[in-house]
């Protein structure tokens, strides 16, 4: 996964936490965007054919993270 890529995925994440309501939502979608920036200081680990895999996980939990709508209470 190319840097670029990494920066975007944190990029939407930020976006989303600036809508996100649910306490629990926001931590995730932090975390997670914590976790794209830390793969670009170690962009050899995110190029890892080994560490795919878990980067396609990190993907669809991260399509899910930013596709939640905001609940108004």
């Amino acid at each position: 996964m190319e840097t670029h890529d990494l920066l975007a995925h944190a990029a939407e994440c930020e976006r989303a936490l600036h809508v996100a309501t649910d306490a629990e939502h926001r931590e995730m979608l932090q975390r997670l965007r914590s976790v794209w920036l830390g793969l670009t200081r170690a962009d050899s680990l995110a190029r890892d054919p080994k560490r795919q895999e878990e980067i396609a996980a990190l993907r669809r939990l991260h399509n899910e993270m930013v596709a939640v709508q905001p609940t108004l209470h």
